[in-house]
């Protein structure tokens, strides 16, 4: 993550929120009404680029995807030091195993979005235009997809424990 995009993921998951990694010393109970505020959150990490990733200019989306990705590894692992115990997503944390998610997810749909035969076998051929950079895009699209389903995962198993929220 570079460091404007860390900054604009910052930006949108907002000061009163806090951060996992400036978070302070967790208490004995968790805050349950963060919950819903992290719910929110998530979505205005989607609403934040929007009008960028519907540009239809690759490089922008891009740009969108990886600021919308940001604020959502900030979201998961806020929440993750709030409602886990320290261990629990092994070494390095949530953020490392949010990496591991990309890394594998990345390699998966990079190939299924950027390495079909005609990409491939007949890069020169009229099949050509049809693997350009606006695969990759999806490639990505779809590990903010996969960052986005474990915080959504994370927040409904956290509501079923949650004395403020009825399963």
């Amino acid at each position: 993550m570079t460091p404007a995009t860390r900054a604009a993921a910052i930006l949108l998951l907002g000061a009163g929120l806090g951060l996992a990694e400036t978070a302070p010393a967790r208490a004995v109970e968790p805050d349950w009404t963060m919950l819903d505020a992290m719910a929110e959150q998530a979505f205005l990490c989607e609403q934040a680029s929007e009008k960028e990733y519907w540009s239809g200019v690759p490089r922008r989306m891009m740009a969108a995807l990886e600021i919308r990705l940001a604020c959502l590894e900030e979201v998961a692992a806020t929440l993750a030091a709030e409602f886990y115990p320290s261990g629990a997503f092994g070494p390095g944390g949530m953020k490392a195993r949010l990496g591991d998610l990309q890394a594998e997810t990345g390699r998966l749909f990079g190939a299924i979005h950027t390495q079909p035969l005609p990409c491939t076998a007949h890069a020169h051929d009229a099949h050509a235009h049809a693997c350009g950079p606006i695969y990759e895009v999806w490639a990505r699209e779809n590990t903010v997809a996969a960052v986005r389903a474990a915080v959504d995962a994370m927040i409904d198993r956290l509501k079923d424990q949650s004395p403020l929220h009825t399963p």
